[in-house]
């Protein structure tokens, strides 16, 4: 798990060559359930409560912009996510920092 503190999580998607394999790195991060279905839908039903009120906890996105356009793309979703987490009060930021 690549926690980097306990008020902040980073996915580092330098090594990552497709969606199956950020799948599989948010899946270790966020330590996911073994029933997690490696998609976009499956991974709002678990992180969805995954955050509790109140608290503050950024997502560090490191290696985002080094990734080819069409992964980025693909990747949107994810990002999506963790936006509409933060609108519905879970205090969820997505940060891209490199």
């Amino acid at each position: 798990m690549l926690i980097e503190n306990p008020m902040s999580i980073v996915l580092n998607l330098e090594n990552c060559q497709d969606v199956f394999e950020v799948h599989h790195l948010l899946k270790t991060v966020f330590d996911l359930p073994e029933w997690y279905g490696e998609n976009w839908d499956a991974l709002w039903d678990c992180l969805d409560g995954y955050f509790p009120k109140g608290s503050a906890v950024p997502v560090k996105i490191y290696g985002y912009r080094l990734l080819p356009k069409e992964l980025r793309e693909a990747l949107q979703p994810m990002l999506d996510i963790f936006w509409e987490l933060s609108e519905k009060g879970r205090q969820v930021s997505a940060v891209i920092c490199s």
